[in-house]
């Protein structure tokens, strides 16, 4: 596709940073897209691995 928009280029940003926060923590990316999206509220595991990674 010779068109980019910012939007198709925010959401391949987004999806490395989810790639790179789930390997960081031991979970899926698709995990971490739901539970970022609002989908699905995080487990207590997960909640403690995102803060003892920052």
């Amino acid at each position: 596709m010779a068109h980019h928009s910012g939007g198709m280029v925010r959401t391949h940003e987004l999806t490395l940073t989810q790639l790179k926060l789930a390997k960081a923590v031991g979970y899926t990316r698709a995990y971490v897209s739901t539970v970022e999206s609002g989908v699905l509220t995080p487990s207590e595991e997960f909640g403690r691995k995102i803060h003892s990674e920052g």
